[in-house]
């Protein structure tokens, strides 16, 4: 099995942000006929419960992969893994400065486990939850989720980028399987695969130990309990590329928004303030969630109704819609006539000098990010994605149906010394997540 450094930990699968290696954890190559059907099914073809599973958990690992290649926030991860790389292989004297600045990215991944408390109240027994900011020297101002019953706080979390690449891909995951189960033509296989779903996706928000990645899957449930799973898995997909992908004019203008609407001003200011710096993403998609609940309960019964039916049909037009009709942003804030800079960062990509293949992926995956557009990854078929490769925990490599020319295996070998070092500069980094503390000066220059 190939090492993993820097991933989510999972039992199933895992996507590396260091190597950019997608592995199915939990088969070898017996599977890999299985899993080539799976990620090869055409519509109107039967699954089997196996391979709706195993296809639904290449859609939760690909989502990452698409993350990291297909948006602004992944252009700046790796631009910073990039400079880092960079540094390490010339051996710089600036590499500690530039391991402090991708450590605020990889922060953001890698983060807060000791910021979690954890109750023994399953979590949807909470049926409110709030939110507080704090100071923490280590981390900067964090926003704590609180899940409330009554007025007992069982589960604190705190809101950090790992809930919202987790939020994304599990919603795309769950996504597939409801898509799947549309073009079933027995309506009672059909039934009985939703209600499985709505099962598992209830275990999953009462599984406290992975309460991190589905706290952002819980707060929209909670405020959106109008809509079917189809339509909130669609929502949370749509409002997490969302956040991700914002370009930097259109952060400054979120931030203003949100900025205005925390009660402890001090606190509020320096993590809009972080946003503004294009850290805390996370941030976009919850207050995002709580704006769209406060514009559909104080619209009229009939204006809600055709609001809800947005949601569910077109979720990126609701988003937008609530940005310019509740918070007063302009359509032209949302148009495409910033896309020219993502190209544009492709091309600076480039001129890193680094055995790294980032730049390499991410312009291949300039057609994926047009394919995509505003919609649920989840909802779009794997054939008509450039993919990499697959690994198995074995080491089998099984070959994505629209496959990106990318040897995963000499790759890996070929940066193993490379990635091992930078995961042990990284795990000996001790330095405090750069931030600006509450208390800074600012200075304005007119």
């Amino acid at each position: 099995m190939h090492a993993r450094f820097l991933s989510a930990p999972d039992l199933d699968g895992t996507f590396d942000y260091f190597s950019n290696i997608l592995t199915l954890l939990q088969y070898t190559e017996a599977d890999s006929a299985e899993i080539h059907a799976a990620i090869n099914w055409k519509s109107g073809e039967p699954m089997d419960r196996r391979m709706l599973k195993i296809r639904a958990l290449v859609y939760h690992e690909i989502t990452h992969f698409l993350d990291l290649h297909t948006t602004f926030w992944g252009h700046q991860y790796l631009v910073r893994k990039l400079n880092f790389a960079q540094s390490l292989t010339r051996d710089l004297p600036d590499v500690d400065d530039r391991l402090a600045v991708f450590a605020v990215e990889t922060g953001e991944i890698d983060i807060h486990k000791e910021l979690i408390v954890e109750g023994t109240l399953p979590p949807t027994a909470c049926k409110r939850l709030t939110h507080q900011l704090q100071y923490e020297e280590k981390f900067g101002v964090v926003l704590i989720i609180n899940y409330c019953s009554g007025d007992t706080v069982h589960h604190q979390v705190p809101l950090s980028t790992l809930s919202l690449l987790e939020a994304h891909a599990t919603a795309n995951e769950f996504l597939s399987i409801l898509e799947y189960a549309k073009t079933i033509d027995d309506p009672v296989d059909a039934a009985i695969i939703n209600r499985e779903t709505r099962e598992s996706f209830d275990d999953l928000l009462n599984d406290v130990s992975r309460i991190e990645y589905s706290v952002l899957l819980s707060l929209t449930r909670i405020h959106f309990p109008e809509i079917d799973l189809k339509s909130l898995m669609s929502m949370i997909s749509t409002l997490a590329r969302f956040s991700l992908d914002a370009t930097f004019f259109r952060i400054g203008i979120i931030a203003n928004r949100i900025e205005e609407t925390f009660s402890n001003r001090s606190l509020g200011h320096f993590l809009s303030m972080e946003l503004r710096r294009d850290s805390q993403r996370a941030l976009i998609f919850f207050k995002t969630v709580l704006f769209m609940y406060e514009w559909k309960e104080w619209l009229s019964k009939e204006e809600k109704d055709i609001y809800l039916a947005l949601v569910g049909d077109d979720p990126h037009a609701a988003i937008v819609e609530m940005w310019v009709k509740y918070k007063g942003m302009d359509v032209e804030d949302f148009d495409d006539r910033f896309d020219f800079l993502f190209e544009g960062a492709l091309e600076r990509l480039g001129n890193y000098k680094s055995t790294l293949c980032d730049a390499v992926l991410s312009a291949e995956n300039l057609q994926n990010r047009k394919i995509i557009g505003n919609r649920a990854i989840g909802s779009i078929d794997l054939p008509s994605l450039k993919l990499i490769d697959m690994v198995l925990h074995d080491g089998t490599i099984v070959k994505a149906p629209n496959s990106i020319n990318f040897d995963v295996e000499t790759y890996f070998d070929i940066n193993m010394e490379l990635f091992s070092r930078m995961e042990r500069r990284y795990r000996e980094y001790r330095g405090k997540r750069i931030h600006m503390p509450p208390d800074t000066v600012e200075y304005f220059h007119f």
